[in-house]
């Protein structure tokens, strides 16, 4: 339990820096900023509580929107995504 802690805080600390430091400076075409950030949430296992994949997305995507200054766009995006997360894995 307390391994997995450990391997998804890191996970998280390293996907926000990866993203905030490098990720939001390389940009396709022009247009183009590659979000690798979002991965974290997809990651989580199966049977993690939805209150905390919840509480998760919020916490990454305010930590996204400090490197950004972009005002809540990533937190409302990850909160709509951990919560329609719980929707798609029962359906399948």
């Amino acid at each position: 339990m307390i391994g997995n802690v450990i391997k998804y805080g890191a996970s998280f600390i390293l996907l926000v820096l990866f993203q905030g430091l490098i990720l939001n400076n390389v940009e396709f075409g022009g247009y183009v900023v590659p979000f690798l950030y979002v991965f974290f949430i997809l990651s989580l296992p199966f049977e993690t509580p939805n209150w905390i994949v919840l509480l998760l997305g919020f916490a990454l995507g305010v930590a996204i929107d400090s490197f950004t200054s972009t005002l809540g766009m990533h937190t409302s995006a990850t909160v709509f995504m951990a919560f329609c997360r719980a929707y798609l894995l029962k359906t399948s």
